[in-house]
């Protein structure tokens, strides 16, 4: 997964801009609703369920386990969301301040976590700008930085974090730390007045006797900002104390406090002096710091100007070893040319710290550094109703929700590939809970790597020395919320669709600008890769410097061999977190276009993913919400389940509805003129599965009833009573979709390609024997009264009606979240010869939350 830039504390979220990612806050979860759902339909059998606090091991990554999940951005405070979570309308919330969190950790319907998580805080130097770039300011800088009053103060003592001044925890990478860090700081950057004057005095500037200050050598004072956000401990505490150690021996820094959106662009225009920052990175050393300080997509240089070619190419061979040894030893060595050099003075690594609220509520996962995950959260005994959360002020209400462009933790919320909460886009493989370096099979149910590799590619003029090939293997049941199939095209169109190799032309042929990137749906697809360099996505360009070519089989479409030039021991946990877009949509879409904000996917109802939930309604003003999909592949049917008396017929009642459109509505109109759409041409069966198996016992074929309403009549008579079976229902329709030949191909025009489409839904069937009840007072028996047939509707209602424009209470049983689709993709293959560089990695996009 990729570095994660924040600005506080219990960062989970992601913020980048430029080529760096800023990340906020995020876990602060309030209680306000846009949708509402009652609690109901009990779960059965599930180990583990009704345990309010989860181990890692104990998590049930089938989920969700309710029916709608707001996200709300308009509480005004912290101390307001913090009530909120103590009164119960908030159910999950990030916790800020030292006396509130002591409080909540008395409070018995409070479920407190505070843990060391995979981020740190800092000062960042604009190296373009004197003073900044001189080594001996950077180090009086930190020699008037008390770190006793920052672990005090900022970090309260350890309850919020600790005061390190290294790149690397030592705890968190002990097999990482370089212990002549330690050296380093304590000779020159360690607490200590005397020497910070010495070194002002080196670094060329003035002492002025009569007004105790500092000068520049042309007379004028000194006199230095330090951007920061508001509202945001460690940060201000941090930026206090630095103030006035330097105030102490006349140096005058000044903290110029700015919305968050103002210092972003500040920065990222290298329109400032210190910046005050906070990083969250993964548990793979090596590829963050490539990532901070590495080229070619580095935070340092193309932010605060920073370039050290010896370090490049020492952080481009850690982040490319083969083996995880070989990466230690560059790892350390890059370490202390860091600590010596000082781009940045870390102040601290933080925890993250939450309170979950737990009366009424079930399934929370504690993990060791990768806090509190929501995958298996529910109402106590329950499979659907409503989890609401907030987020703090200082996050910002979303712009956008495009995957291309999005820059905000908040609008990274729901779109991250991160299973720690139910998010829109999937990808090829998870981090597991409770281990930040392991992989978790997800999209794709299996993979292998090879590596050491010196061969040219069959079918291809790509050459690969000590080269590495990925194979993904996809899951078959996996359809985009429209019902279009997601197969291991998805994969191949992202890699090479975001630009994830970091090209400026056709890496083939260097002089041309377009790049030939695959066939999708008989649509040829050529990306700018000029225009996409210039316009790039700041989240995913680059990320995959060490790509080479890719190409899906054309007799298995589930199938996707990756290629690159090194044989690093990261670039499976790369290509991992890759999100796994439809290229349908996107193939319409030049990149650049999305880049200059010429179009946006979000404001036109095309955030089509695959994942657990969609986006129902997104109301600017105060928050989302996202509604489970019934349809998901990771669905556990047992969330829909329902109980049968032995020997009868059961009628299930199916509605076939097309999500057409996420998010369905901004601001209460929707973002097409038919966000859901009933399919009236479906076929299809329901396959009836022992529950753990997968081999069906029998199949029903669906019939229609009317318009988009289908039964399956389940006979019982043959099932084993006691035991609980499940109902696959899968059909198929035909629609068309509508490609742009005039964008990103050589045709001209639009086009309309008939593709089927699937529909899946899951139900758990329990075959139980009629309750035998024994009257009070006499000795015979009342059996209830059974029917042979029994019709239900599914658990799955139609649509809610458009919202208004405000939240509102929904009274529906549980929200429709049909998909359908999936179709026969048409072979594609993207090949690009090698393109060698000397330094170069990208951001390792790690699944954590």
């Amino acid at each position: 997964m990729p570095k994660k830039f924040i600005y506080i504390l219990n960062v989970t979220h992601v913020m980048k801009v430029g080529n760096y990612i800023l990340g906020l806050v995020v876990m602060f979860l309030m209680v306000a609703t846009l949708l509402s759902v009652p609690a109901g339909a009990t779960l059965e059998f599930l180990q583990n369920y009704n345990k309010p606090v989860l181990t890692p091991a104990e998590t049930n990554l089938y989920f969700p386990y309710v029916s709608v999940l707001n996200e709300y951005w308009f509480y005004t405070s912290n101390t307001q969301i913090f009530y909120s979570l103590l009164s119960g309308q908030v159910q999950f919330a990030g916790l800020v301040h030292t006396a509130q969190i002591y409080q909540a950790m008395k409070d018995p319907s409070i479920y407190v976590y505070d843990g060391p998580t995979y981020s740190y805080f800092y000062f960042a130097f604009n190296l373009k700008e004197y003073p900044m770039n001189n080594t001996y300011f950077r180090w009086a800088v930190s020699s008037v930085l008390n770190y006793q009053l920052v672990e005090e103060e900022a970090w309260a003592n350890g309850l919020k974090g600790i005061a390190l001044p290294y790149e690397l925890d030592p705890t968190l990478y002990s097999s990482y730390y370089n212990p002549q860090m330690a050296t380093i700081y304590a000779q020159h950057e360690s607490y200590n007045l005397t020497r910070a004057m010495m070194y002002l005095k080196d670094a060329g500037l003035v002492y002025n006797n009569a007004t105790n200050t500092w000068d520049y050598p042309n007379g004028t004072p000194v006199v230095i900002q330090i951007l920061t956000p508001p509202n945001a401990p460690p940060l201000d505490e941090a930026s206090k104390i630095l103030v006035d150690g330097a105030h102490s021996i006349g140096l005058d820094l000044q903290v110029e406090c700015v919305p968050f959106s103002t210092e972003v662009q500040l920065v990222d225009e290298q329109n400032f002096q210190i910046d005050n920052l906070g990083v969250d990175i993964s548990a793979i050393a090596p590829t963050c710091l490539q990532a901070l300080y590495g080229y070619p997509i580095n935070f340092l240089e193309t932010s605060i100007g920073v370039y050290n070619k010896t370090l490049n190419t020492v952080l481009d061979q850690a982040a490319t070893a083969s083996t995880v040894n070989q990466s230690i030893v560059y790892t350390k060595e890059a370490e202390v040319m860091l600590q010596y050099e000082l781009p940045a003075i870390i102040f601290g690594w933080g925890n993250s710290i939450s309170g979950s609220y737990l009366p009424g509520f079930d399934g929370y996962t504690g993990t060791a550094t990768q806090g509190v995950w929501l995958t298996d959260v529910h109402h106590t005994g329950l499979s659907n109703g409503t989890y609401v959360w907030g987020l703090t002020p200082e996050t910002g209400a979303p712009t956008t929700y495009d995957i291309y462009t999005v820059t905000t933790a908040c609008e990274f919320d729901g779109l991250d590939d991160n299973p720690a909460t139910p998010t829109v886009y999937d990808t090829a493989l998870v981090t597991p809970p409770g281990n930040p370096l392991g992989l978790e099979p997800w999209a794709a149910y299996n993979y292998t790597i090879q590596s050491g590799l010196n061969e040219t590619i069959p079918g291809t003029n790509v050459l690969l020395v000590d080269g590495q090939e990925i194979t993904f293997y996809f899951n078959h049941n996996i359809t985009f919320f429209d019902g279009m199939p997601l197969t291991a095209l998805s994969l191949n169109f992202s890699l090479w669709y975001l630009d994830t190799g970091g090209f400026s032309s056709n890496p083939y042929n260097p002089s041309q600008d377009t790049v030939y990137i695959g066939n999708y749906y008989g649509k040829p697809v050529y990306v700018n890769y000029t225009a996409e360099s210039i316009y790039s996505s700041i989240e995913w360009f680059g990320d995959l410097p060490g790509l080479a070519y890719s190409y899906v089989p054309a007799n298995n479409p589930y199938v996707i061999h990756i290629f690159f030039n090194d044989s690093a021991f990261t670039n499976i946990y790369k290509v991992s977190g890759i999100p796994l877009m439809p290229c349908f949509i996107f193939e319409n879409i030049p990149p650049q276009e999305l880049g200059q904000d010429v179009y946006s996917v979000s404001h036109h109802g095309q955030v089509i993913g695959s994942g657990p939930v969609y986006m129902y309604q997104w109301n600017t003003t105060y928050g989302l919400s996202l509604v489970r999909n019934p349809s998901y592949f990771k669905f556990n049917a047992l969330a829909n389940s329902f109980n049968v008396s032995p020997g009868t017929d059961y009628t299930l009642m199916v509605n076939i509805t097309q999500i057409y459109a996420s998010p369905a509505y901004i601001n209460g109109k929707p973002t097409v003129p038919e966000p859901f759409v009933p399919i009236a041409n479906a076929t299809g069966y329901v396959a009836v599965i022992p529950y753990g198996s997968t081999t069906p016992v029998e199949t029903v074929p669906l019939t229609q009833v009317s318009g988009s309403m289908y039964k399956a009549v389940i006979p019982t008579a043959s099932l084993s009573t006691g035991a609980t079976y499940e109902l696959m229902v899968n059909a198929t329709y035909v629609e068309p979709i509508v490609l742009n030949m005039s964008a990103m191909s050589n045709g001209s025009g639009l086009t309309t390609v008939p593709v089927t489409h699937y529909f899946y839904e899951y139900y758990a069937m329990n075959v139980v024997s009629p309750t035998v009840t024994p009257p009070p007072t006499t000795t015979t028996t009342t059996t209830p009264v059974t029917t042979t047939t029994t019709p239900t509707t599914t658990t799955i209602a139609p649509p809610p009606s458009p919202p208004p424009s405000q939240p509102v209470t929904a009274t529906v049983s549980q929200v429709t979240t049909i998909t359908s689709g999936v179709s026969l993709a048409v072979y594609a293959s993207v090949g690009i010869e090698a393109l060698v560089v000397i330094v170069g990695v990208a951001v390792l996009f790690l699944v954590k939350r």
